[in-house]
């Protein structure tokens, strides 16, 4: 993003891909209580008490919004803000500082030019864990309070994880391919498994509600503005990822099929060979027909008037080449 901003790089590919090959990486997370014992990722949900890894790739073509408006490009989104930081020394090795997640959605806004008022969803990182869901909802909430957004509320969330599972390299990418989903079909899609909600999670005092049913997707404020989402996604070891994003601009009408008509320019205007009319041949000639001398001599350059248009618009013809009409 930054090189895309200071002009170094034109396009960026950026993604993620989780591909688990080995038994080894089973054994590990049963041994180390990361997996959940019910194979299902339970999102601010009672009773979860790990993930379920999952495999996956994604990866999103990231180009400047005016050049891909330009270039014809079809935006799925708008990235407005960006942020990343690091959790620093705490109780654990994955053990979350709500802290730094908070400053982390903070400085994402204020590099969109956003407050917290101005989201309409949050695809959070939600692994489901008893530890880190209800660290994240104190994380999110702090942010939030900073911009006078407290108390209940119905700001909607939700975690990809509880559908396909934790994609850990990739869980980011999944995360960005929902959201981008969801601003498609203007949609809202249910986070599973999150009923009851996790007890130490108390939704009455802050301003989310997990979604649970499909419904529209609309902007909290009521208004025809582009809907806007933040998304979170954390390593284990304590970095943090927050973007901000917007439905893409309206796309500019194309002109209908036939609105502009071709002409192909022809140096000399040869007789059909065949019995057929001149016009079958499907183009239109310059010369016309009857200002053309005889086959065997060439056409004077004097009929040919300077920038003989190629485009009903008028633009001056290409250089131009013997064609058969």
């Amino acid at each position: 993003m930054e090189s895309l901003r200071a002009g170094s790089s034109k396009v960026a590919i950026a993604g993620g891909v989780n591909v688990l090959i080995h038994p080894n990486k089973y054994f590990m997370l049963g041994q180390g209580r990361f997996a959940s014992s019910d194979g299902r990722c339970r999102s601010f949900g009672a009773g979860g008490d790990g993930y379920v890894p999952g495999e996956g790739v994604g990866a999103f073509v990231l180009k400047p919004l005016a050049d891909a408006v330009r270039d014809g490009d079809h935006v799925h989104a708008v990235i407005r803000g960006t942020a990343a930081n690091h959790g620093g020394r705490t109780n654990g090795y994955t053990v979350p500082n709500p802290r730094a997640q908070a400053d982390l959605v903070t400085k994402a806004l204020r590099d969109a030019g956003l407050t917290a008022a101005d989201l309409d969803y949050i695809e959070t990182h939600g692994t489901g864990t008893a530890l880190g869901d209800p660290i994240e909802i104190r994380g999110l909430a702090t942010a939030f309070a900073r911009d006078g957004v407290k108390g209940p509320g119905e700001l909607p969330i939700g975690s990809v994880k509880s559908n396909v599972g934790h994609l850990e390299s990739a869980a980011g990418a999944v995360a960005l391919a929902k959201v981008l989903l969801q601003l498609r079909h203007r949609t809202l899609v249910p986070s599973l498994h999150a009923t009851p909600a996790n007890p130490e999670i108390d939704f009455d005092r802050v301003p989310f509600a997990v979604q649970q049913d499909v419904a529209p997707w609309v902007t909290r404020d009521g208004t025809g503005r582009p809907l806007r989402a933040g998304i979170s996604s954390f390593g284990a070891g304590g970095g943090n990822a927050h973007i901000v994003v917007e439905g893409p601009p309206p796309t500019p009408p194309r002109p209908a099929p036939g609105s502009a008509r071709w002409w192909r320019s022809c140096r000399r205007a040869r007789r059909p060979r065949s019995p057929r009319p001149r016009a079958a041949c499907g183009t239109s000639c310059w010369p016309p027909a009857s200002a053309a001398r005889s086959p065997r001599s060439s056409t004077s350059r004097s009929r040919w008037p300077p920038g003989a248009p190629t485009w009903s618009t008028g633009r001056p013809s290409p250089p131009t080449r013997r064609t058969r009409c």
